[in-house]
């Protein structure tokens, strides 16, 4: 997943979404000087970061995201929203056997989810999470 920025020069970049922190560099053109190079470090409000990654499926949280507390676990073109108190998927779907996977993972893995939540909350950087074996 990639956030679209538009640079100082009317170009397109696309950055990694997944970063918590986002460096995005653009030229100014002066006629009086020369092109100068600006950079700047900055949260990504509507960044998604990876907290994990197994068999193929990709656990996502997103800061200053809306309640319920919940993640997105992506398996090729599925995506689900799951909540982590009660782990129903409130949004999307998964075929069975990788939605089965991702129970299990949450299941092992709810305070550490609940603790990602409250720092995403808060634009703390999150931690990731141990995958499932």
């Amino acid at each position: 997943m990639y956030a679209r920025t538009r640079q100082a020069d009317a170009s397109v970049a696309y950055l990694p979404a997944e970063r918590f922190l986002v460096e995005s560099t653009t030229r100014c053109n002066s006629a009086s000087r020369s092109a100068t190079t600006l950079r700047r470090t900055h949260r990504e409000p509507n960044s998604m970061p990876e907290l994990s990654r197994f068999f193929g499926i990709v656990i996502r949280m997103f800061y200053s995201d809306h309640e319920p507390a919940h993640f997105h676990a992506m398996y090729g073109e599925y995506e689900a929203l799951i909540e982590v108190d009660t782990l129903a998927v409130f949004r999307g779907s998964l075929p069975r056997r990788a939605l089965a996977l991702v129970l299990e993972w949450a299941a092992l893995h709810r305070d550490e989810l609940r603790e990602d939540w409250r720092r995403a909350s808060q634009g703390e950087m999150l931690n990731e999470i141990e995958p499932l074996d």
